[in-house]
């Protein structure tokens, strides 16, 4: 079983939230039990949680979402490793999640929180998984990053699993990078204007904040310091669109390339078909380049828009994607593979 100050802990991890409470939850079908936190700040679903299965298991992964969503943003990737036998444990950073998020996002110190989450969520995984692995989507990628090569710096070992990225921020696209660096904070933070928690997408922001992405930069710049001439003992998996045009698939290769021993990339729009196309009288079939959109990367189960005007995702290749995934966990992070760091 499960200690239950390690629930204790959870819930104080999220102190600055009002009020914070949790409840078991198990799926109809018994396919998976969550204990979620919720609190009045907080949009209904927006919360942390744990995929557990009832004790403490061999493997854990802490997985953290991107910026302007929410743990809803990683839950298919989490259920996929929970379905392999991990505990598995969803973040939610500060400023995120929120019925009002302007103030947060007001905050200088805002990449600070974030890390401290990250390090948070690993501290409290001992009480749920020997084996420690860290993973996330865009700016969750890169945090996950960043705990690793700061444990590095610091001769730290508590991530001893694998790290998994899913349209990782290891870099911007260039233009979205210049105009970031081009602009003083505090006129990134005008340009927000007041921020707005509640729009169509019941789990993320109707806009992306502006002086997020600044944070974020500030994050990217600091990996980029903590990388150089480093190389990252922890199995490297990463799933990418070629076509992303948020996250550069150039900056997640070349992390792959420069700073890893062990690694292996999904890339999405590489010799994949997306569908095949019955055309009469034709012998063969088109093959049609796949598009898979920087937000859709991690989504399974379609998220419905609460003003009626449709659906959010899925990533066709999303199955795919997970095995691959999956298969690297089992040989590199589960088997103690060639270079795996499991203890």
């Amino acid at each position: 079983m499960i200690a239950e100050n390690s629930y204790d802990q959870f819930r104080e991890n999220y102190a600055h939230l009002t009020s914070v409470s949790g409840r078991e939850i198990r799926g109809e079908d018994g396919f998976y039990c969550q204990y979620c936190l919720e609190s009045p700040d907080l949009r209904p679903g927006n919360g942390p949680r744990i995929f557990h299965h009832g004790k403490k298991t061999d493997h854990v992964i802490v997985l953290t979402h991107g910026l302007s969503d929410s743990p809803r943003y990683m839950a298919d990737v989490g259920k996929c490793f929970y379905d392999a036998g991990l505990n598995v444990i969803l973040t939610l950073l500060p400023g995120h999640g929120l019925n009002d998020p302007d103030a947060a996002f007001e905050d200088s110190d805002l990449d600070t929180y974030w890390r401290q989450t990250i390090d948070r969520a690993v501290n409290l995984a001992g009480a749920f998984g020997n084996v420690v692995s860290v993973g996330g989507f865009s700016t969750g990628g890169a945090l996950s990053y960043n705990r690793i090569l700061r444990e590095m710096r610091n001769g730290k070992k508590l991530v001893n699993g694998g790290l998994f990225l899913f349209s990782a921020a290891i870099e911007l696209v260039p233009l979205s990078e210049f105009m970031i660096n081009l602009t003083p904070a505090i006129l990134l933070k005008r340009m927000d204007g007041t921020l707005k928690g509640i729009g169509a997408d019941p789990f993320k922001y109707p806009v992306l904040p502006k002086f997020g992405a600044k944070e974020l930069d500030d994050i990217i710049d600091e990996n980029n310091r903590l990388s150089r001439g480093v190389t990252v003992e922890q199995p490297v998996f990463a799933a990418h669109c070629l076509t992303d045009d948020t996250a550069d698939v150039h900056g997640v290769l070349n992390l792959l390339k420069n700073n890893t021993k062990t690694s292996s990339a999904f890339i999405i729009g590489e010799k994949i078909i997306r569908q095949k196309l019955y055309v009469p009288g034709q012998k063969t079939e088109p093959e049609e380049w796949i598009n898979v959109a920087h937000s859709t990367l991690p989504v399974k189960e379609p998220i419905v828009l609460t003003d009626g005007l449709g659906k959010i995702g899925p990533n066709p290749q999303f199955d795919e994607m997970m095995q691959a995934a999956l298969a690297f966990f089992e040989r590199h992070v589960r088997g103690g593979g060639e270079n795996g760091l499991r203890v």
